[in-house]
């Protein structure tokens, strides 16, 4: 029960980042492919140019399309998570 409990926890997290890069993601869609943006190393979201705030890490200077495909590739990395964490939370279900 506590390790189901542990499972939901690490899912909601992953989760809302997948729903965070998903947000930046559709936002660089809509942006210059040239234009400068931010990658915080470190820590797995990016920043765009008018929102220069960040709480750690390192930040590295790239261009949308240089970390719009990397972007995507997490968004589906973190989707494969999410799917193996929901199949072993189900079969903590099945155990209990």
């Amino acid at each position: 029960c506590n390790q189901q409990r542990q499972l939901q926890t690490k899912l909601a997290e992953i989760r809302m980042e997948r729903g965070e890069h998903e947000i930046v993601a559709e936002t660089l869609k809509n942006v210059p492919a040239e234009r400068k943006c931010w990658r915080l190393v470190g820590l797995s979201f990016f920043i765009i140019k008018w929102f220069q705030t960040s709480i750690g890490g390192v930040l590295t200077e790239r261009k949308v399309s240089e970390v719009l495909p990397a972007l995507e590739n997490q968004v589906t990395g973190l989707a494969n998570v999410m799917s193996s964490l929901e199949q072993q939370m189900n079969i903590k279900a099945k155990g209990i």
